[in-house]
């Protein structure tokens, strides 16, 4: 493992340094490599991309840096597809308006990737729109990470046609004329709890359109009161009571009718 954590790497010729780990004569056998608040910026994503190529590199975490949009253009235009990283969290990165398509091309030439974190980054409807279009087409992601991505309302519209898409893949007709069921992986979605989270899981419980092989989970404090506690009980009814471990002494007032 390496931990770079905290030491600022900017300008940091990080390309020369992927390079000589992968040189013959000291093989790279890396598999970890925490970069989290390092300064790294927009300018840094072509550097960035030699690092994911390392050979034996499998988890990456990049959190807490101004890549913003133009790093990840950068960052998807130079990643070869042949890496091998399993795990990239990019949590706090500056991706705003515009990024999904962008995100969606990084799932597409990430062929091993299984975990992907992009909480609290400033996602719009139709970035998440473009992202989920990704994950349809490549059913390799398992645990997404959403949490403080400041999600809105019109997330539930693109969340509901994603998992209508998925689930009429989840049980196909055979050629014998028979159902034949996919081995699609189980999709974890990592939400923090707060009222626009709250009634997007509502939307989906309602609609019918998950499948079992989609998880949700999420914060353990509620603290918002401008949620019915139906539509909360709803939501726990179908994701498990362990969506909300603790609620405001006010909303769990109103729970009790519900789940009692």
């Amino acid at each position: 493992d390496i931990e770079l954590a905290g030491n600022p790497l900017s300008g940091v010729p990080l390309a020369d340094i992927a390079a000589a780990l992968s040189r013959s004569y000291t093989p790279c056998k890396v598999k970890h490599i925490d970069m989290s608040y390092t300064d790294l910026v927009e300018s840094d994503g072509l550097s960035l991309s030699k690092v994911l190529e390392l050979p034996t590199l499998r988890e990456v975490i990049v959190a807490g840096n101004e890549l913003d949009n133009g790093g990840l253009e950068t960052l998807t235009e130079n990643l070869s597809q042949g890496n091998s990283i399993t795990m990239l969290n990019l949590r706090q990165c500056g991706f705003t308006a515009g990024c999904g398509s962008k995100l969606a091309t990084l799932v597409q030439i990430m062929p091993n990737l299984e975990v992907l974190g992009l909480s609290a980054n400033r996602l719009k409807n139709e970035d998440a729109g473009a992202l989920l279009s990704g994950l349809h087409r490549h059913r390799h992601i398992t645990h997404l990470h959403l949490q403080d991505a400041l999600l809105d309302d019109g997330v539930s519209s693109s969340l509901i046609q994603f998992f209508k898409a998925r689930h009429s893949c989840e049980v196909a007709p055979a050629t014998n004329g028979t159902e034949s069921t996919s081995t699609t992986p189980a999709l974890y979605i990592y939400l923090a709890v707060n009222d626009v989270t709250l009634t997007l899981l509502h939307r989906l419980a309602t609609s019918g359109c998950c499948g079992s092989d989609t998880v949700f989970t999420a914060g353990y404090y509620v603290t918002s009161t401008q949620v019915h506690p139906q539509e909360i009980a709803e939501v726990v009814a179908l994701y498990g009571g362990h969506l909300y471990r603790k609620v405001s002494d006010e909303m769990m007032q109103g729970l009790g009718e519900y789940l009692n």
